[in-house]
């Protein structure tokens, strides 16, 4: 017979004990392993070369714009980065590598807008992704 306060009421109180460890396990390991939300490499479904640009879309003349550029793909690339027009604005560094999951900082001296910074990768060629700054 089980009274309150014996062993039994533990038994319940240890199951849920170790259901949550389990639960923040499981979740470190997510994290860790590049689970939902991560720009990491692993994803099997990722194409092999991609690349994200990110940063403002708006600046004024004169200004210098950091932005930053993601290796998305599964495989490590090398990027040419462009500004067209020309005379609208220079981009440093024009050429990087980068391994998956990776980012790095990109800077782009802004002398006229419009102008449009474009990526352009070894492995996956011509206008693999662009970001335009009014």
């Amino acid at each position: 017979m089980i009274t309150a306060g014996s062993s039994g009421h533990t038994r319940g109180a240890g199951r849920v004990t170790t259901a949550l460890v389990a639960a923040i396990v499981l979740l470190a390991c997510l994290t860790a392993c590049g689970g939902e939300g991560s720009d990491s490499g692993d994803d099997p479904a990722a194409p092999d070369y991609s690349a994200r640009l990110n940063g403002p879309d708006t600046a004024e003349p004169g200004t210098v714009v950091d932005l930053s550029l993601s290796n998305v793909g599964r495989l490590r690339d090398s990027y040419q980065l462009t500004v067209s027009p020309d005379e609208n604005g220079i981009v440093k560094p024009r050429h990087l590598t980068i391994e998956p999951g990776g980012n790095a900082k990109v800077a782009v001296k802004v002398e006229q807008t419009p102008l449009t910074v474009k990526v352009e990768s070894v492995g996956a060629g011509p206008d693999l992704d662009e970001l335009t700054i009014k």
